[in-house]
């Protein structure tokens, strides 16, 4: 059982999905629970794949709801992904008997400030894991030692499993010919592309005010492809319209065609504020695609492992930013080289098949 807020299409739901594509049903089913209570944009294809997505708001009722679903369910591992929140999904986990209750970190911040209330939760919240917690997972380095300890590796039960991509779902030659027809953008125009809801952590109109200079040098247009409806994207929209931007910036909405998109793109850009280890990058690195990014944790720790990948800091200028960008998009690529990206990715540490191992190998210490 996965505990996550919600199954729309984040980087940690996206890539636990992708387990569940390949983990064999005959030995685990995977299900969830949505501590919103709300349906999800991915709910339909879990149970496709013979999951359930069991809708389990936090209220006054959830400690006895969800004991008694965890019963009924017969559930052998808890796999929470919901940051300290954790602490007590493991401990009630624990109440209903659970042999296997896994703390998975997946940020390196949690945006929530530093008030005496705040410090209190935490405090409590990791002394809640620490008691209940049989394995403690991170997606990387840096997410481990920002939700749990620096010293994470005196602790037995700590393991960092890198996020795994499956790279052949890039092998989608002539996309680029293909979303330009769809968008009405000209076959010389580069596209740059940012994956990622609207939410203040992408920092969104920093990514608009660096492309705007992009543009300015390359005529390129720039794709925004993530679940909007915020204000954050309302900012966005904004800000494109300040810089007369309307027929260069193209928001697509929430897409479940992101390979796709990738495999036409001739730039990822990410300007996040703060990110675990961005799917974004990975994919993108998985299609051939080059990356410019944010000089966070999760990069660097992708960067160690694989080409593609350049950074800036958040307070470089635009104009740094563009610069290099350019000559980003200015780097010959083609079906050819793209393929080759894709080979070098599946002998990666970020292989879908080496994430699946280490998932596996966690969840099994509780079976019969």
């Amino acid at each position: 059982m996965h505990v996550f807020g919600v199954m729309d299409r984040g980087g940690a739901e996206v890539r636990t999905l992708a387990l569940m594509r390949h983990v064999d049903p005959a030995h685990y089913v995977m299900e969830y629970i949505a501590l919103s209570g709300n349906e999800g944009a991915l709910d339909d294809e879990i149970r496709s794949l013979g999951g359930e997505v069991h809708p389990c708001a936090l209220d006054a009722t959830f400690p006895v709801r969800f004991v008694r679903l965890l019963h009924a369910r017969r559930i052998g591992v808890v796999h929470s992904h919901v940051h300290l929140a954790t602490g007590m999904i493991l401990g009630l986990a624990a109440l209903a008997g659970v042999s296997v209750r896994i703390a998975h970190f997946r940020t390196t911040q949690d945006g929530r400030g530093d008030s005496p209330a705040r410090r209190l939760y935490r405090r409590i919240m990791r002394m809640s894991i620490d008691r209940f917690a049989t394995d403690i997972l991170a997606c990387g380095v840096g997410a481990m030692e920002y939700g749990w300890s620096p010293d994470w590796r005196a602790d037995p039960r700590c393991r960092v499993i890198l996020n795994g991509v499956d790279a052949t779902r890039f092998d989608l030659p002539g996309q680029g010919a293909v979303v330009r027809q769809e968008l009405s953008i000209p076959h010389d125009s580069p596209l740059v592309l940012i994956i990622g809801r609207f939410a203040p952590v992408k920092n969104h109109v920093r990514g608009i005010e660096i492309f705007s200079e992009i543009a300015l040098r390359t005529g390129a247009h720039l794709l925004l492809a993530g679940k909007g409806g915020t204000a954050e994207e309302d900012l966005a929209r904004r800000r494109v319209a300040s810089l007369g931007l309307e027929a260069r910036v193209h928001f697509l909405g929430e897409r479940d065609d992101v390979a796709s998109l990738l495999c036409a793109a001739d730039l990822a850009l990410l300007t996040s504020h703060h990110e675990g280890m961005p799917g974004a990058v990975l994919e993108a690195v998985a299609a051939g695609t080059p990356v410019l990014a944010t000089d966070l944790p999760g990069v660097r720790e992708i960067q160690r492992c694989l080409d593609g990948i350049s950074t800036l800091s958040l307070a470089d200028p635009d104009v740094a930013w563009a610069e290099l960008a350019c000559k980003l998009i200015g780097a010959p690529r083609s079906d050819s080289s793209r393929r080759v990206a894709r080979s070098s990715f599946r002998a990666s540490p970020f292989a879908i098949e080496r994430s699946v191992e280490g998932h596996v190998d966690v969840w099994k210490q509780g079976r019969g």
